[in-house]
């Protein structure tokens, strides 16, 4: 709680829930049924068939050893231990794609690497390293293995990125919008060298230094650009999706149902405002202005708690409904005629009636940006197109994170450092 808190998460608490029946796991051998917490299987072709009772994972199939063990959430874990190598494998293809130019698919092998290697101590309580889907690297064992990833495994067999002798923190996404993001834009915490924002541009664009982000108008009129950066054509690129109050409430009613957010009862948003933008445009903190009281959302949050933008680099339009309002003497009562009774309506004189005022009312936002995913470190779409443009593997990879070295694996290479945190006096 308390390294959260030093982190910057301001509601960190800790859930609990009780369970009221407790699976059990058990195999079946031959006919025999086993029932037992831990269970580790191998085989003479160091291959297994997994069948899982999911529909979007089928069967896939596995190399290494599997082993079945119990975990913090009353379940079960099933744990394949590979190799290195063998573990790309089943990343490399379904994170950059087979149809990814040679040394886009060598950027990715290596970063892959690097990524696993650094944050082997992730989940060390839960006794194993690495988890298999977004939150960690898609991995799929030896399911989509194909001979252009293996190639690209083995032409940079043993190579990771380093930054002063240590791995880096290998982020990358799907695509950046066009500027990529410092770490300290999305997440909290101490920002690395070597991830900066970069325009992913091999033409000079845009110059960060002289037309921040963080002014609304660049921001806007940057967002406006859609040809000559490394991205463009994908569909992702630039995007507008429009969003429903009623869509909103929503999403964020239950983001904050599940943070026990004491403002988690509201029933009507009133606005949506982004109130801090960092230099590389990425929303910082946006405010929603409900009729319980104020909620604020920073950084990645937003994309957990609003399922309209696809990343934190977007700005806000909103939706008005136009209505017509009824004039105050189309409203009043019709006036009698000689005999006492209402003049219909279709008899009056077709004079010019006094124009009826509009009402301009807010339905919902339109979400204008660019990207997907946190945008931090490479772009994967963005290293097809300098894939293509014959750059080698280590180009790219120095372009997308500064100031970092290529270099074989050896025992001089510290894996993972504790961040310093720089402060400053003011």
């Amino acid at each position: 709680m308390q390294n959260l808190r030093a982190n910057g998460s301001k509601t960190a608490f800790i859930d609990t829930q009780v369970q009221q029946q407790e699976p059990k796991a058990t195999i079946a051998v031959n006919g025999t049924r086993y029932q037992q917490d831990e269970m580790e299987f191998a085989a003479s072709t160091q291959q297994f068939e997994v069948t899982f009772n999911r529909n979007d994972h089928g069967t896939r199939l596995y190399a290494g050893t599997l082993k079945l063990q119990p975990n913090a959430y009353g379940t079960y874990t099933l744990v394949n231990q590979v190799p290195i190598e063998t573990y790309l494998r089943g990343v490399v293809p379904h994170e950059i794609g087979l149809g990814a130019p040679p040394t886009a698919i060598e950027a990715q092998a290596v970063l892959a690497r690097t990524y696993a290697l650094r944050n082997l101590r992730r989940f060390a309580i839960d006794n194993y390293q690495l988890c298999a889907d977004t939150q960690c690297q898609v991995y799929w064992g030896l399911m989509g293995a194909a001979p252009e990833s293996d190639r690209a495994i083995a032409a940079t067999r043993g190579m990771v990125l380093t930054y002063n002798n240590e791995l880096v923190d290998a982020l990358y996404s799907s695509t950046t919008g066009g500027v990529t993001a410092p770490f300290s834009n999305v997440w909290n915490g101490p920002d690395r060298p070597y991830l900066q924002a970069v325009v992913d541009s091999v033409q000079s664009l845009w110059d960060l230094s002289q037309r921040s982000l963080a002014d609304e108008a660049n921001f806007r009129s940057f967002i406006n650009l859609k040809q000559g950066f490394n991205e463009a054509g994908w569909d992702m690129f630039r995007w507008r999706v429009e969003s429903p109050l009623t869509e909103i409430a929503q999403d964020l009613r239950s983001y904050l149902q599940s943070k026990q957010h004491p403002l988690a009862n509201f029933t009507q948003i009133k606005e949506l405002q982004v109130v801090e933008r960092s230099p590389a445009g990425r929303v910082q903190r946006m405010e929603v202005s409900t009729d319980r009281g104020l909620i604020e959302l920073e950084k990645d949050e937003i994309l957990r708690a609003l399922y309209a933008p696809n990343s934190t680099l977007f700005y806000l339009d909103p939706i008005y409904e136009t209505r017509p309002q009824l004039s105050p003497q189309a409203s009043a009562n019709p006036q009698p005629s000689p005999n006492g009774q209402p003049i219909p309506a279709a008899s009056v004189p077709a004079a010019s009636p006094p124009a009826s005022p509009v009402a301009k009312v807010l339905k919902g936002y339109a979400f204008v940006g660019g990207g997907l995913g946190h945008g931090v470190g490479m772009s994967q779409t963005g290293a097809y197109r300098l894939g293509e443009l014959g750059w080698s593997s280590e180009r790219i990879l120095r372009f997308y994170y500064p100031g970092t070295q290529l270099q074989p694996l050896n025992p001089s290479i510290a894996f993972w450092r504790e961040p310093e945190v720089v402060s400053s006096q003011k």
